[in-house]
């Protein structure tokens, strides 16, 4: 996924989290406000006044409307959680391949540091072990110890 493409989720996880959670307080309003109008029946019925029976009645109701706001705002709010939990996941595992993707990177780059250090130590003794070669077969060959001598230091360095 590239950077537009997880930006994208995110600020889609961001987003359906925000409208859930204005959705969860539009719901608490009502709620609110329903138990505002169950207090005035409430009251009335302890009062007396007028036909408590209906008033009861109409309480049943309004009670019953409000345990169903109240499960429907608790499932808004529980998706919203879901949705950013979501997000947050879909971030960590972009954030891990990336992670990957370098490790793999680096570890090609190594390799290919590996393969030409090999290369390139080879070419050096094979370049050393030709001048030894050409030093003997000429007849100089204090020059040639000289040289293997210090290949060999190389080597053990």
């Amino acid at each position: 996924m590239s950077n537009i493409g997880f930006m994208q989720t995110m600020m889609q996880g961001a987003l359906s989290a925000n409208t859930m959670m204005q959705a969860a307080n539009a719901q608490r309003s009502a709620m609110a406000k329903t138990e505002g109008q169950m207090r005035i029946l409430e009251t009335e019925i302890k009062l007396g006044t007028g036909a408590t029976e209906l008033k009861e009645k109409e309480l049943d109701k309004m009670q019953e409307r409000l345990e169903t706001a109240e499960d429907l705002q608790l499932n808004t709010l529980e998706n919203a959680n879901t949705s950013i939990d979501k997000a947050l996941e879909n971030a960590r595992d972009e954030e891990s391949k990336k992670a990957d993707e370098k490790d793999k990177e680096d570890s090609k780059d190594a390799q290919k540091i590996d393969t030409k250090t090999v290369q390139e130590i080879y070419q050096e003794a094979m370049e050393k072990n030709n001048k030894a070669l050409f030093y003997s077969q000429s007849g100089t060959a204090d020059k040639s110890k000289s040289d293997l001598t210090g290949m060999a230091m190389d080597y053990m360095l």
